[in-house]
């Protein structure tokens, strides 16, 4: 779903910005910092992929190769910055592009995204008695002091 979701926010940024104007574009300086935004997006994830070679696009069960909790890195600052890095790139693309009605778009994204994670995290703290210290230890699961 929330790829399909993802694909259909592409597909509506044109459509709004050449189309629709659904709602005011952005001013510059707004465009500008989403683009910087969604260029720490667009690198957060493949560092946090990087840095976790068990992630995985679905919760799968890897104890077998190995699977641990990853404590280090991006994830000693945040439990899932492979999402937040998704996030920042779609909010961030949304005011570069020229959409405010995009990033509101983007807003969805993130109440689909917070569902998913409380579902996901069930999975960890079921097979791993480490993971609720790591939850004590790292408080924030997408963004310091928001989420």
């Amino acid at each position: 779903m929330t790829l399909a979701f993802a694909a259909a926010w592409v597909a509506f940024v044109p459509i709004d910005v050449f189309h629709l104007h659904l709602l005011p574009a952005p001013r510059p300086l707004a465009a500008w910092t989403g683009g910087f935004v969604a260029m720490i997006g667009a690198a957060l994830t493949p560092v946090a992929v990087w840095e976790n070679r068990f992630a995985a696009p679905n919760v799968q069960d890897q104890i077998a190769q190995g699977q641990r909790i990853v404590d280090t890195g991006v994830h000693r600052l945040v439990r899932h910055p492979i999402y937040l890095g998704n996030l920042l790139l779609f909010a961030g693309a949304a005011l570069w592009l020229g959409s405010c009605a995009a990033l509101v778009g983007a807003l969805v994204i993130l109440m689909v995204t917070l569902a998913r994670i409380a579902i996901e995290e069930q999975h960890p703290r079921a097979r791993f008695p480490q993971y609720r210290d790591y939850e004590r230890k790292v408080l924030w699961r997408l963004a310091p002091f928001l989420f």
